[in-house]
């Protein structure tokens, strides 16, 4: 049997009024299947010195657990006689003592030997399956088990969703909770109509980046915001007012900025998009593991290249007048305030 540890996110979530979702907390789910450490290994150890007691015959070699060695010579149901091979002594002891059956070659033989691993075990070494509405979840390995964030994006609908993972087999449901929360709206100036080639070149960039394997976890501790000095301009999860009508909600956080200054990488990571794109001028994307990536756009300049490793503070470019800055677990955008604020689920049980 498996025993899996869950950290059930508490209600912080919010989603929008209407019925439409936001993010203020990221909600984690940390999977801890000890899977070499709890029940069912020790299950195993105790099915498997049961069958050696069993088969157990005179004239077999064993050591006790007190490292006493000698041959068998009598056994009842509860006791086994052995005698030892130098003074012959006879000594008495419970079955429950017997800690290996063989000669001494063959017990170190035997613990030389690597342990066949059954199905159950090649399959604890899978990672564990997790499905929910509130987006796509791949699971990293942590320790001895496995760690997964699940974002409650901008649009995630108000109330209970339905979190189900499946290890070895077996599905375990939980369920989070988003509670609703309003934004607010901002007044904007009406955006330019992209083309279609904008378009289909951001989307041949970018979104392949969303479903991409996660990697291990590479942040430690707050996020930085990629300028120092800034005016919000539009905030996440506020709706786009022009000319007095309601239009769209931002899933990202516009920054009025000073030309000239470094953009920071927001934490440690691998840069997995640098370019220029007609739709958001000079981008960098940087993946900071467990699914987690920083989305900057509208650089006045570049400084890193595809593939290269940087660190939190690392300027990864030049800010222009204006940054957007987008932050997504795998496709879903979530609120970038929290990260910097060491808030919510995505520092939770940080050390792990």
């Amino acid at each position: 049997m498996i025993q899996i540890a869950y950290a059930d996110a508490a209600a912080t979530t919010t989603a929008a009024n209407g019925g439409m979702g936001s993010t203020v907390l990221m909600i984690v789910l940390m999977i801890a299947i000890f899977y070499f450490l709890m029940i069912r290994p020790e299950n195993k150890r105790k099915k498997q010195a049961e069958e050696m007691r069993s088969a157990l015959k005179k004239g077999d070699w064993l050591t006790t657990i007190g490292g006493v060695y000698g041959r068998v010579v009598a056994i009842t149901d509860r006791t086994v006689v052995i005698e030892t091979s130098e003074d012959r002594v006879r000594v008495e002891f419970l079955k429950s003592a017997i800690g290996q059956v063989g000669t001494l070659d063959e017990q170190a033989a035997a613990q030389q030997r690597p342990a066949k691993k059954s199905k159950k075990d090649e399959a604890a070494e899978t990672a564990p399956a997790v499905e929910t509405d509130l987006g796509s979840v791949q699971c990293v390995r942590l320790g001895s088990g496995w760690r997964a964030y699940i974002p409650a994006a901008y649009n995630a609908s108000a109330g209970g969703h339905t979190v189900n993972v499946t290890v070895n087999g077996e599905t375990f449901a939980r369920t989070l909770t988003i509670l609703p929360k309003d934004f607010g709206t901002v007044e904007v100036e009406p955006e330019p109509a992209s083309t279609e080639a904008a378009n289909t070149e951001f989307r041949n960039n970018i979104w392949p980046l969303y479903e991409q394997p996660v990697r291990e976890k590479l942040w430690a501790g707050a996020f930085l915001c990629p300028a120092e000095n800034y005016m919000t301009l539009v905030d996440f999860g506020q709706v786009k007012v022009t000319g007095g009508q309601q239009g769209s909600r931002s899933n990202s956080t516009l920054l009025y900025t000073i030309p000239g200054e470094p953009c920071r990488a927001p934490a440690n990571g691998v840069v997995v998009f640098a370019g220029d794109l007609a739709l958001t001028g000079s981008t960098v994307v940087i993946d900071h593991g467990c699914g987690v990536r920083s989305y900057l756009y509208g650089l006045q300049e570049l400084s890193v290249t595809r593939g290269q490793t940087v660190e939190r503070g690392q300027a990864v470019g030049v800010l222009g007048e204006e940054l957007t800055m987008d932050f997504k677990l795998g496709s879903k955008s979530v609120n970038p305030w929290p990260l910097f604020q060491t808030s919510g689920g995505l520092f939770w049980q940080e050390k792990g």
